[in-house]
């Protein structure tokens, strides 16, 4: 599939050098070897190449004995911007959902008619994150993957290079932050908020669409009326095809406007993975105390990875999948960590 991602790029990089650089994760089976990090799919290269010192990632797989690593991450670069985005997919077939979503969604957000028009942008990032939502119904339907009770979360970041700013896409509970250099050091800003099932505003929007929320000791989880699913403990994603039309689960994203300033220095984007038993404040506190940022992540990777085994007892990890973007560099550059 990213083959078609990349002959899409090719043609809009002869017409605006859009998408001079793309790199994704590989879609894997493996279900045996754990906290191993998924292989790069493609490296499609312009003249302007690669650094490993300003963008890196990851996608570790978690300890999971009967499923692949269902995280996948995908990073585009030209000139003028850049696309980081995570997703960590859910259900028997959400490897399949999350891999073809990494590959459509920065796609139709690159190849769309307005996206050179700026103040257009939270829009079109919302009705792509809607269109990519058809898709995968169509998908669906012609039996490419079972996206009846599988689906992934999305977070998306669109940085415009010329204009310094960030816009930030989200459903679900993969989500992203700023570390900002301060006068007493590095502090975090939270750039997402999960949608939850127990945020009063997600909660009015799914209940009045015949959502049933209940609580499991752990998880608000929503279900149809009278029916034993979906069973989320989030109320925006992408696929889900019974919790979009029977529990009232929405494509449409959250989108915040985010001007780059001076003291902005590192952007995170993360799975739930890193996020489950760590906040903002840790995550950027981990990766800035290190000396490069590939060290950062690979460091923050193991602390989450830590974290699921003491609570867990050893038993169980989910997927881990971290994007790191070193924003005062003056040149955005990417390397596997």
């Amino acid at each position: 599939m990213m083959d078609q991602a990349n002959s899409k790029v090719n043609g809009a990089k002869t017409r605006s050098k859009r998408g001079s650089i793309v790199i994704g994760s590989e879609t894997d089976m493996n279900t045996e070897h754990f906290f191993v990090d998924k292989k790069v799919e493609q490296q499609q290269n312009d003249e302007n190449g690669f650094d490993s010192t300003d963008v890196v990632f990851t996608c570790r797989k978690g300890l999971k004995a009967t499923a692949p690593n269902q995280d996948s991450y995908v990073v585009a670069r030209t000139d003028s911007f850049s696309i980081y985005a995570v997703f960590d997919g859910h259900g028997s077939d959400g490897h399949f959902v999350s891999n073809y979503v990494k590959n459509t969604l920065p796609r139709l957000i690159m190849q769309n008619d307005s996206f050179s028009d700026r103040s257009k942008r939270s829009d079109l990032l919302k009705s792509c994150f809607v269109q990519a939502q058809a898709m995968i119904e169509k998908k669906h339907s012609e039996k490419q993957f079972n996206a009846s009770l599988a689906g992934c979360t999305s977070t998306v970041v669109l940085h415009d290079h010329e204009l310094s700013k960030l816009w930030v896409a989200h459903v679900g509970d993969s989500g992203c932050c700023l570390g900002k250099k301060g006068p007493d050091g590095t502090f975090a800003k939270a750039l997402t908020q999960d949608h939850k099932p127990d945020d009063p505003e997600e909660k009015k929007r799914v209940e009045e669409a015949g959502a049933v929320i209940t609580y499991d000791g752990v998880n608000h989880r929503i279900f149809a009326k009278g029916k034993p699913y979906p069973g989320m403990n989030m109320t925006r994603a992408l696929g889900d095809i019974l919790a979009h039309k029977e529990a009232g689960v929405i494509a449409e994203p959250t989108v915040a406007e985010v001007p780059i300033t001076a003291e902005d220095d590192l952007l995170l984007l993360c799975s739930d993975g890193v996020w489950e038993f760590l906040d903002c404040d840790q995550v950027v506190a981990c990766v800035d105390k290190e000396e490069t940022l590939k060290a950062g992540v690979d460091a923050l990777a193991k602390l989450s990875w830590d974290s699921w085994m003491r609570e867990e007892e050893e038993s169980y990890s989910d997927d881990i999948t971290i994007i790191a973007v070193k924003l005062s560099s003056a040149t955005l550059t990417a390397e596997s960590a």
